[in-house]
């Protein structure tokens, strides 16, 4: 009798000891809007209602009006539930040429549909305003500012929300001081006679490399993070000497995209470099939002497109197959999150 109890007991230990084991290993922090509240900048790092640091990580989506039946709120759950994300960047292209909100003002419907899915999900979300072909955001500054002013006012209250100004100024002729700086204080004035509170994003000169020109002429608001999106072949030799001076200036920055590809987001995936690269925006406190969330054919893409066959067993809500990529930034986003 002494040894059932024994091995009844030795049992029960057992597991115990696996559960414990078990929940270290599976052990998330809830990581929501709910605990961290409206976000703000405390020597130069993003901090929640606390005034502790706050790590944002999370994934882009594509184009919202190329891809405008993809995202929907069962695929942003999967990403909270599975992926453990806790932001969601919202890309609605601006320009004409690239099918954005110049020519389709109605794909704003999309974007607001998009932000209240990850307000019900308790999400941070982003809203990019994602110039390109448009290179210098004073082009529709009008349109931005009508933009920001109806945004802003329809989402005042609401911690959840980031505005991204400008995704990524670019060409020889646009310049911070001349171009970006006075474009970014007037979107601003219009986002804070709205919003007192929210985060603003402002892209950065050269495609969101160029981190140096802000260190001498930094906007005066004090919860704006400057953008930077990093690439392995997309000039990390020009952006690393930025972010070594802003992390030692307390410069906030922010990545709202990076990729293990080349700056076009296709090409072969350096995989081994994009970990490291991670690896040093987390020791140095950088949110990061990965580029992008679609099933088109470039690398970057984290799904596999509907029209590869012989799909792989990992299956995206089962409807898509996550590409070698995703595989890659689903694994990164759950480490990166365990507590």
């Amino acid at each position: 009798m002494k040894k059932i109890i024994l091995i009844f007991i030795s049992f029960i230990f057992l597991i115990t000891i696996s559960f414990f084991i078990w929940k270290n290993q599976n052990q998330f922090y809830p990581n929501k809007v709910s605990d961290h509240g409206f976000l703000s900048i405390k020597d130069g790092q993003l901090v929640d209602q606390n005034g502790e640091i706050m790590m944002l990580r999370g994934v882009s989506s594509h184009s919202i009006y190329w891809f405008c039946d993809f995202y929907q709120y069962d695929y942003l759950k999967e990403l909270v539930d599975s992926w453990k994300i806790n932001v969601f960047r919202v890309t609605m292209y601006t320009n004409p040429d690239d099918d954005g909100y110049v020519k389709y003002p109605e794909i704003k419907e999309k974007l607001y549909e998009l932000v209240d899915d990850c307000i019900k999900l308790d999400i941070y979300v982003v809203i990019d305003w994602h110039i390109l072909n448009d290179n210098n955001p004073t082009i529709y500054q009008k349109e931005a500012e009508e933009f920001f002013d109806e945004v802003s006012k329809k989402y005042q209250d609401v911690p959840n929300v980031l505005y991204e100004i400008c995704n990524e100024p670019n060409g020889d002729d646009v310049t911070w001081d001349e171009d970006i700086y006075p474009y970014a204080e007037s979107v601003i004035s219009v986002i804070r006679n709205n919003s007192k509170q929210s985060i603003i994003l402002v892209g950065t000169a050269n495609w969101s490399k160029d981190l140096e020109s802000v260190r001498y002429h930094r906007l005066e608001d004090p919860n704006v993070m400057y953008v930077v999106h990093t690439y392995p072949e997309g000039g990390i030799s020009i952006i690393e000497p930025g972010l070594q001076n802003a992390y030692r200036e307390k410069i906030p920055v922010i990545v709202t995209e990076c990729s293990a590809t080349d700056p076009t987001g296709d090409g072969i995936l350096y995989k081994d470099f994009f970990r490291e690269w991670i690896q040093g925006l987390e020791e140095n406190h950088v949110s990061w939002i990965v580029w992008q969330f679609s099933d088109n054919y470039e690398s970057s893409s984290l799904l596999l497109s509907k029209d590869i066959k012989d799909y792989p067993n990992k299956n995206f809500h089962n409807e898509y197959a996550l590409s070698e990529f995703g595989e890659l930034v689903k694994e990164l986003m759950i480490q990166y999150n365990k507590k």
